[in-house]
């Protein structure tokens, strides 16, 4: 079970949902340890449920979110969102991670918007930023020995006042062994070629996933688009991309 308003996750009390996934939550909550003045008073608190899993799912669910909670303990780069702790809550089966509030939003969010109300690709100096932005935080976890494995724009934070950019969601991330990963994992659209065809990959494929959301923010499409999940392998492994619109080309 998880947390509702009002009640307490260790020293976090729950302000509001802002969001719901698969297994668990993400919620605002204040550090009651500190006062409201002081800087990240506020979390996003992200919890994970294991109540209503199996054993055997419930120990891998925990240890998945226990594991991106440490990963991300030992990052520390200015466009990575930070995790501050990390716990098992034993009576309610849920595993919680404080972690930095990005209170403006995904990239996701921004594109979904702009499709909607201006049908137009957004400006040449936005997505620089997110070259910038993002590039650093990847060539620094690749440094560090670890791929993201699910770079995508809803995992691309803002911070609405700072304008800050921040590179989140490490829950599929794997430490480099040999240089080389085999596991198929991330978003479909975004998959180098190495990895929907089967091959070992290794950081390429995450420079790849961030080339398709600097693709996407300039021109509002995917590179590669198709109806089911075969036809899209099959244009991403043998076909070029499509081209962008002439004013940003």
């Amino acid at each position: 079970m998880g947390y509702r308003v009002g009640e307490k996750a260790g020293p976090y009390e729950v302000l509001q949902l802002l969001g719901r996934g698969t297994f668990g939550e993400v919620l605002l909550a204040r550090d009651l340890r500190k006062p409201p003045q002081v800087l990240h008073h506020k979390v996003a608190l992200k919890t994970v449920s294991c109540d209503q899993l199996s054993s055997d799912t419930a120990d891998r669910v925990q240890e998945a979110a226990l594991s991106e909670a440490r990963l991300l303990m030992q990052l520390k780069h200015p466009h990575i969102v930070k995790c501050f702790e990390a716990h098992w809550d034993d009576d309610r089966r849920v595993v919680w991670l404080a972690l930095e509030l990005m209170d403006g939003g995904d990239v996701q969010c921004l594109i979904d918007q702009r499709r909607q109300v201006l049908e137009r690709p957004f400006e040449p100096h936005f997505v620089r930023r997110i070259l910038a932005c993002v590039g650093s935080a990847l060539q620094y976890v690749h440094s560090q020995g670890v791929l993201h494995r699910d770079v995508k724009p809803a995992n691309v934070l803002l911070a609405r006042r700072s304008q800050r950019i921040k590179l989140g969601d490490f829950g599929i991330s794997k430490l480099l062994e040999f240089s080389r990963a085999h596991t198929v994992v991330g978003t479909p659209y975004y998959l180098s070629p190495e990895i929907v065809s089967g091959q070992a990959y290794g950081s390429a494929s995450d420079g790849w996933a961030l080339g398709v959301c600097l693709f996407e923010l300039a021109a509002l499409r995917r590179p590669f688009e198709a109806g089911n999940p075969l036809a899209l392998v099959r244009r991403i492994c043998e076909e070029p991309p499509l081209g962008l619109p002439a004013e940003t080309a």
